[in-house]
């Protein structure tokens, strides 16, 4: 057994250790709320029973993730490939969709593959831009480069155009990018070699990085796409790697048809592949360098779309993930992965429920005596599972990345990560209630999103919590009487406060600082 083997063995079993002893911690607590039943009458053991599932849900997520995280630090799962030589050179179909795109971007991009060195590509722009003196100038500069330019209107978006022009292609591989994303000289190379010498894979995704990130925003978001790749190289084990929609390579028969009409045709392809047995490869070095989003509107409306279509595509596609055969564990990983968001919501959420429990003098019953210390001891262990989390993220993200990194960006992103979580309840629950297709006719790629009124009803839940606080402090301290026993409830509603409250002037902040440049002057691109 290899050093790097054994290491995450005891990563995974330190795993199972914290998932038995919430487990232990659950049971037993559901156990004294039954036998106190009586005394806390039906609403307060109603009360209880959610407050102690997200308590408890909250963690089983954090810690689900910190193994993962842990095991693509280790680099498990990491196959051999060699670069050269390759007995043969089989043809590869470089696909890039487009819509209504800044000319500057398309020509950046294929500039960047004239510097590819893989011999034998074709590479094709799938154009299917509403504006005709764009699709003409699109044209004209593909066919500067010699590439090939394919148009057809589509009412079905990135993956109507991808199933449009798939089936015409006539190479061994597929290797699909975003019109953003150059190239890094081998990476067709890479994708083949590996393809080649590896039949278990249908596909291969690669990392990508950024090479316009300019302001603490954009850095937080870097961050936040380098530590989904982390967690990525860490599903190769498992063998759930994701396709990412961008900067990967199929072999041809499993590059389509792409689910049309719905918000992520990526993760929705990944379920399909995956109910046919089928896998992925991670590739954890960078195959391409992509621009992030310019515009904060821009950024959250690409974060709602995500959010809700991956809790959508999981939720709802039962006989793909749950049919004769499927792997429990691969399931179980789906559906995690779907459903992040819950890693720091369930904090709101529990915070919720407290208040209730709070504000009806219900009394709190928990395993260990913990009883009301249960909000102070959740908010500690939060913090230490979170606090590694993102100690594990920094770590990577120095270790990678293409800008300079400081201490400030890494406390930013910390509080920017508990500050953006309960914009993305939203699209979580619309996800949760079906809610994943793109209307057909209608140009927007990412939808605006009223930025403003969420963030005024955030904050506006923040003020109550911080009376909550206030009333809980001085509750705590006897100079009044409103809980019948010493409560500690202050101790979670002290933390989600200050996040719920700074919604508002976050939003304000975050708009100044991401300002558009000469890039995005049409953010319905595919992206």
């Amino acid at each position: 057994m290899t050093r790097k083997k054994l290491l995450s063995n005891i990563n995974h079993c330190f795993g199972w250790g914290l998932f038995l002893l919430f487990l232990t911690y659950f049971n037993w607590s559901l156990a004294l709320l039954i036998q106190n039943y009586n005394l806390l009458g039906i609403k307060g053991f109603i009360l209880n029973i959610f407050a102690l599932f997200f308590e408890v849900f909250g963690p089983f997520y954090a810690i689900y993730f910190m193994v993962q995280l842990l095991d693509g630090l280790l680099d498990i799962g990491k196959v051999e490939y060699q670069l050269e030589p390759l007995k043969t050179y089989p043809q590869v179909d470089v696909v890039i969709p487009i819509h209504n795109v800044n000319p500057v971007i398309l020509e950046e991009t294929l500039q960047g593959f004239q510097a590819v060195t893989y011999p034998n590509f074709k590479l094709w722009v799938a154009d299917d831009s509403t504006e005709k003196s764009l699709a003409k100038k699109c044209q004209a500069i593909t066919e500067k480069y010699n590439y090939q330019y394919f148009f057809q209107q589509n009412q079905n978006f990135k993956a109507g155009m991808l199933n449009l022009i798939l089936p015409t292609l006539k190479g061994k591989y597929v290797a699909l990018f975003d019109v953003d994303h150059l190239p890094t000289a081998e990476i067709l190379t890479k994708f083949v070699s590996i393809l080649e010498h590896h039949s278990e894979f249908a596909f291969v995704q690669a990392m990508y990085s950024f090479r316009n990130v300019q302001n603490p925003v954009q850095v937080w978001q870097a961050m936040s796409q380098y530590q989904f790749f982390l967690a990525e190289a860490g599903k190769r084990r498992l063998g759930t790697v994701l396709f990412c929609g961008t900067t990967a390579c199929f072999r041809r028969e499993f590059s389509y048809p792409l689910p049309e009409g719905k918000l992520l045709e990526d993760f929705e392809h990944t379920i399909t592949l995956a109910g046919k047995g089928l896998k992925g490869y991670w590739l954890n070095e960078f195959g391409a360098h992509s621009l992030l989003p310019e515009s904060f509107d821009h950024m959250m409306s690409q974060m709602f779309r995500w959010t809700k279509g991956q809790t959508a595509a999981a939720i709802y596609n039962p006989r793909k993930l749950f049919g004769r055969g499927k792997s429990v564990r691969k399931t179980f990983d789906f559906l995690i992965t779907s459903t992040l968001v819950f890693v720091v919501a369930t904090m709101y959420i529990t915070a919720f429920f407290y208040a209730l429990l709070y504000l009806c003098k219900v009394p709190v019953i928990r395993a260990v005596n913990l009883d009301q210390f249960a909000a102070l001891t959740l908010t500690l262990i939060i913090w230490v599972i979170y606090g590694i989390i993102f100690t594990i993220t920094t770590y990577y993200t120095k270790k990678i990345c293409k800008f300079k990194l400081t201490f400030w960006h890494v406390i930013f992103y910390m509080v920017i990560g508990g500050l953006t979580t309960p914009f993305l309840l939203l699209p979580t629950s619309l996800g949760l209630l079906g809610q994943n297709k793109l209307k057909k006719g209608k140009i927007a790629w990412n939808k605006k999103i009223p930025l403003f009124t969420i963030a005024f009803i955030i904050t506006v839940i923040g003020l109550i919590f911080l009376g909550l606080t206030i009333i809980s402090v001085i509750d705590f301290l006897g100079i009044i009487t409103w809980y019948p026993v010493k409560n500690f409830f202050f101790s979670i509603f002290g933390v989600i406060a200050p996040l719920l409250l700074g919604a508002l002037p976050f939003i304000t902040v975050a708009k100044r600082l991401c300002k558009k440049s000469h890039y995005y002057n049409n953010e319905n691109i595919y992206h």
